[in-house]
């Protein structure tokens, strides 16, 4: 597939194409679009709990190119993390970010957040819901002046 420059370069097209296209259809129409970077603990991680994050078959190109499926993992976070910023930073779209928390967790620190590294938990869901309320609310009184 080539170097890990020429993979990302085509990787960045690729899910940059569809996510611009979404936030320029919300601004068109007045919509504020939150896009939320990937959160999982992709940093820190036994090769048992590596094998439960069924995101294997999603890693095989980035894998042959980053040399392992452990390096592609935390490669592919970072672009994501990084085309979403890109696309945001067009003044369309904001972005709630979730790569710190990503690269401070580990199953074994946070295993109520997410059971298999991918798939939020029911618990997982309602903090990520409160930390998306918490970020709208905050821009909604930014934007209206309040508290400036």
């Amino acid at each position: 597939p080539g170097g890990i420059r020429e993979y990302e370069l085509r990787r960045e097209r690729g899910l940059a194409a569809p996510l611009s296209a979404m936030a320029a259809f919300a601004a068109e129409s007045s919509i504020e679009l939150y896009l939320v970077t990937p959160y999982g603990p992709y940093f820190d991680f036994t090769d048992d709990e590596f094998a439960r994050m069924s995101v294997q078959a999603f890693l095989e190109e980035a894998a042959r190119v980053h040399g392992s499926e452990r390096a592609a993992l935390g490669a592919e976070v970072e672009l994501i993390t990084r085309v979403a910023r890109r696309v945001a930073t067009g003044g369309s779209a904001h972005v709630i970010e979730m790569l710190d928390a990503s690269r401070g967790s580990s199953l074994r620190t946070s295993p109520d957040f997410t059971p298999d590294a991918v798939h939020l938990s029911p618990a997982g869901n309602a903090a990520l819901g409160r930390l998306i309320a918490a970020r709208i609310a905050r821009d909604l009184k930014r934007r209206s002046g309040v508290g400036d």
